[in-house]
């Protein structure tokens, strides 16, 4: 959902605008950089909601750091021999992305939370639902199997009953 709003909202126009003073080529690195400020700032919009302290502007540098890394990357890809000669395999890549993605959200996104309590909070209210929805399930489980006992008890009762009627008429 996020590329599906932040392509045609901000990467799209600012690599419009940056095509008119630098070549296509080099035009989608100012798109990223974008894109990712403002995901960055929307981010931080959103920790501000949740946690309802000032930003301390340590989720937006997370976006900008990845954005110049993926911005960086790209170059490396289009203007050097290096992929052609030394071409990392797709799970190595992938290894190093989840890690570089875990220890700059462990070093810029994580500490935020801690420190406002959110993640104290999340688990509380988390334990309060487990805890609501157990009950309400033992609750719909008890009458659920109350209600097969007495349907149980109701037709075997009807038949005894029926049987005795039958047996003493």
């Amino acid at each position: 959902m996020v590329p599906a709003i932040l392509r045609p909202a901000v990467y799209a126009p600012m690599r419009r605008v940056s095509e008119r003073r630098m070549s296509s080529d080099w035009a989608l690195f100012p798109g990223i950089l974008a894109a990712f400020i403002v995901s960055g700032l929307v981010h931080e919009l959103l920790f501000f909601y949740l946690t309802r302290e000032m930003p301390t502007w340590e989720v937006t540098m997370f976006f900008v750091l990845h954005g110049v890394c993926t911005a960086v990357e790209l170059a490396v890809k289009k203007k050097t021999t290096v992929i052609q000669r030394w071409q990392l395999s797709p799970v190595v890549s992938r290894l190093l992305t989840v890690g570089f993605v875990i220890v700059t959200g462990g070093w810029l996104f994580t500490p935020q939370l801690i420190r406002s309590g959110v993640i104290e909070r999340f688990t509380n209210e988390a334990l309060l639902v487990v805890d609501f929805i157990s009950q309400k399930l033992f609750i719909l489980l008890g009458i659920f199997i109350t209600s097969i006992v007495v349907d149980f008890y109701k037709k075997n009762l009807f038949e005894f009953l029926g049987a005795s009627l039958m047996n003493y008429g």
